[in-house]
């Protein structure tokens, strides 16, 4: 009562190109706030060059779900990012409206942070150079003193490795390809060699990851209690579940050249140990009030990529068949995933 409803006409998808094509056609009334979208990855798709007499907002993703941005588990839109396409935002305009997908606000809380900031006093943001710099200053010295310093190191290195959604499940992918390989050579039927490509990335990788645990590690050890549970959630985490599937995988591609089935039996239920202890870092991660934050749910479900339990999930139901049979992969497109709690598809020689 007593407040003027607001109207705003947000360009998601297909909008955006048809607003772009012929604006005039919307005949959009005064009052109506034009809301430009990201790519559901935090780049903005399209930002206002002439506002006319329209006031204009932003649509910004931290958290996405949906083919390969998917965001579900952890941030992987760094503060380098915002403050880039922020300043775009505030140059073009497009001020007047905010809205923030988070899904679920305690993964990304350090990007909703910033964003709060720059909405809230842009000019003092970005009168002086690196706006993320500073942020990340701040933030480590805010929640983590007197360990910030370790705390920065540690930030800087997870946004170098995860700036990006798929690199959550490159891992997960190669341990399914490789389950795959392993299956046909356990069952007598021709299979294709490791890709050199893939293991590659996954050995440049480990080596990194590896060290950017041990410095998360460094950090926590000067954190009280609650520093460093949170900092192992929103650091750590992400980190183990690359650092996991990927030894998973280096160690199944190991199994894949083993000279005889004793020694690959012998690796494949070596590649299950880092899955297993993912599995109790999620667990060490749902702390009330987060009871089953990571379990299956619709978001996460069966053999999707999304779901960071599936590699554990394949290797187990392998090993557990013998050899003999192996999850279905990901469903074709067009088809429902496996519902969360349900057994998915087995397929046998």
């Amino acid at each position: 009562p007593g407040h003027t409803a607001i109207f705003h006409f947000t360009m998601y998808s297909e909008m955006l190109d048809l607003y772009r094509r012929d604006p005039k056609a919307f005949g959009l009334p005064d009052d109506v706030i034009i809301v430009w979208p990201d790519d559901n990855d935090g780049h903005m798709r399209g930002l206002p060059t002439d506002r006319g007499r329209w006031k204009h907002g932003v649509y910004y993703h931290l958290a996405y779900l949906g083919g390969n941005l998917s965001k579900q588990t952890t941030h992987t839109v760094a503060p380098a990012t915002i403050a880039g396409e922020f300043q775009k935002i505030v140059q073009a305009g497009a001020t007047e409206y905010m809205l923030v997908n988070v899904s679920e606000l305690r993964d990304y809380v350090m990007g909703a942070r910033m964003i709060a900031d720059i909405t809230w006093h842009a000019p003092a943001v970005y009168a002086s150079p690196d706006p993320a710099g500073r942020y990340l200053s701040w933030w480590t010295r805010e929640y983590f003193a007197p360990a910030a310093a370790q705390a920065r190191a540690a930030y800087d290195a997870y946004h170098t490795l995860l700036d990006t959604p798929d690199k959550l499940w490159y891992a997960s992918e190669a341990v399914q390809n490789l389950i795959e390989r392993l299956w046909r050579r356990a069952s007598g039927q021709p299979f294709t060699p490791s890709n050199a490509d893939t293991l590659a990335v996954l050995r440049s990788r480990i080596a990194l990851l590896d060290s950017a645990l041990a410095r998360e590690a460094e950090a926590g050890s000067a954190m009280n209690r609650p520093e460093r549970r949170f900092f192992s959630v929103d650091v750590g985490l992400g980190l183990r579940v690359d650092e996991r599937q990927t030894r998973a995988a280096l160690t199944l591609a190991d199994a894949l050249q083993a000279p005889d089935s004793s020694a690959m039996w012998r690796l494949l239920r070596e590649a299950v140990t880092p899955l297993e202890q993912l599995e109790n870092d999620f667990a060490r991660a749902e702390y009330p009030p987060f009871d089953r934050w990571y379990g299956e749910t619709w978001i996460r479900a069966g053999l999707q990529r999304n779901n960071s339990h599936r590699a554990y999930v394949e290797l187990r139901a392998f090993i557990g068949s013998d050899g003999r049979s192996r999850l279905e992969p990901l469903p074709a497109f067009g088809r429902p995933p496996t519902a969360a709690g349900a057994s998915a598809p087995v397929r046998t020689p």
